[in-house]
């Protein structure tokens, strides 16, 4: 390997790890502000999630374009999963997460955008009472949990196996944690209660 294809590996890696370093921590933050749901249509409305414009909510798209191109590149090189049933995974989780994603900005955001957040909640309340839609996010949620548990996986294969281990069991914690605050949400948006009362 050339010196030049070292480096961009090495830059490439960088940018990966760190691009989703931000994308998880905004997923545990997002789901996390979005239990506010389960205390009704207000709590929803005024939540500090809330009170961030659209427009600046929209940033974070910006690391989620360079994780996506960093993954995009090399997903057929040498990653830091440690076989190819596992990065193939990870891409399928990772692609899931970018369908639901266009799913979910066209029922959250855009109405946040044009309407404000009373149309959100109203909007997510008569599009997840649907079977189809229901599914969806209950898949994107899964999702984007799996991808998560195996991101922070990867970025542990490359510490020390103490702090490997922390940050695998972290890894793990935050998907069962993504998932069941999702689901929680997720229910009470399509049953009108929350399936997890937390």
């Amino acid at each position: 390997m050339s010196a030049s294809r070292l480096v961009a590996a090495l830059t490439d890696r960088r940018a990966a790890s760190a691009s989703g370093l931000v994308l998880a921590l905004y997923l545990v933050a997002h789901v996390a502000e979005l239990t506010s749901s389960l205390r009704g249509r207000e709590a929803f409305v005024g939540r500090l999630g809330a009170l961030v414009p659209p427009w600046l909510r929209a940033l974070v798209l910006l690391p989620l374009a360079l994780h996506a191109g960093v993954y995009r590149r090399h997903a057929e090189g040498s990653g830091r999963h440690l076989d190819d049933g596992v990065r193939k995974l990870q891409r399928l989780a990772g692609l899931g997460v970018l369908a639901f994603l266009v799913v979910h900005l066209g029922q959250a955001y855009v109405p946040a955008l044009l309407e404000g957040q009373e149309a959100v909640y109203e909007r997510l309340r008569h599009v997840l009472s649907l079977p189809v839609f229901a599914g969806i996010y209950v898949v994107g949620i899964t999702a984007a949990a799996l991808h998560l548990a195996q991101g922070l996986e990867a970025a542990a294969s490359t510490l020390a196996a103490p702090r490997a281990r922390l940050v695998r069991s972290l890894g793990v914690a935050l998907a069962l944690l993504v998932f069941a605050l999702g689901v929680g949400v997720l229910s009470h948006f399509t049953a009108g209660r929350a399936l997890l009362d937390l």
